[in-house]
């Protein structure tokens, strides 16, 4: 009797472990930072209440002569079993991004209605804060406030464009401040939180597992493209 007990106990426990999962949510946070010089990118993915994380920064991106690329250098980190922080150099020149778009059109054609799976998955996000700062100007005064107009009205195309694709659960705090220092500025500040249910994520990557198995070929051709390394790689330590 005592053992029968404890078989629906231990029952009850995954139930519930199960649904904590499938009621907890995907949160994700990302902030891009550009001004003179200054480069930076950083993206934060929490999952399971906060258990595990995995964090994505993008420190520099130093332009060094448009022939030669762009050179990025990408920080990770995990906290998956243990901290975890690796550093990966690569060079964005037209043969990667040319790369890029064949892989692209690889899994496009190695999927089945992938655009589709795209679009309602983006759907079932819910952006939770916007903020997305622009300071701008150029030497002649009306010049920077026609620029200043035409920012806000791109700024504005720019959401008004989202909210067909994605949940705002918040309001987006827009600016655009003009620099009447008589010189070139430019800097812009976006940080953004958004979210979605982890019952969806599981949902979606099925689904997205099944468009791939209905082609011939389109698991290798996914596992092919996500573990070769990329032309522009350089290091990884």
């Amino acid at each position: 009797m005592k053992s029968a007990v404890w078989i629906w106990i231990v029952i009850a426990a995954l139930i519930l472990i199960v649904l904590a999962v499938l009621l907890s949510r995907v949160k994700i946070h990302a902030e891009v930072l550009k001004q003179a010089n200054n480069d930076y990118a950083r993206l934060q993915v929490h999952m399971l209440y906060g258990l595990v994380r995995f964090q994505y920064e993008l420190p520099s991106v130093v332009i060094d002569r448009f022939r030669k690329g762009i050179w990025v250098r990408l920080d990770r980190y995990v906290n998956v079993g243990e901290d975890k922080a690796d550093k990966e150099d690569a060079v964005v020149d037209k043969s990667m991004i040319e790369e890029m778009l064949r892989n692209i059109r690889l899994l496009l054609a190695n999927t089945v209605s992938l655009k589709q799976w795209i679009n309602k998955t983006v759907a079932h996000i819910t952006l939770s804060h916007l903020k997305w700062t622009t300071k701008l100007g150029v030497q002649d005064c009306s010049q920077t406030a026609v620029l200043t107009g035409a920012v806000w009205a791109l700024k504005n195309s720019v959401v008004g464009w989202t909210t067909g694709h994605v949940r705002y659960d918040c309001v987006p705090a827009l600016s655009v401040i003009p620099s009447w220092d008589e010189r070139n500025y430019f800097s812009m500040n976006v940080v953004c939180s958004a979210s979605i249910s982890m019952a969806y994520v599981i949902i979606s990557l099925i689904r997205l597992l099944a468009g791939i198995l209905k082609v011939p070929g389109g698991f290798k051709t996914w596992k092919k493209v996500f573990t070769r390394k990329p032309s522009g790689h350089i290091s990884e330590h």
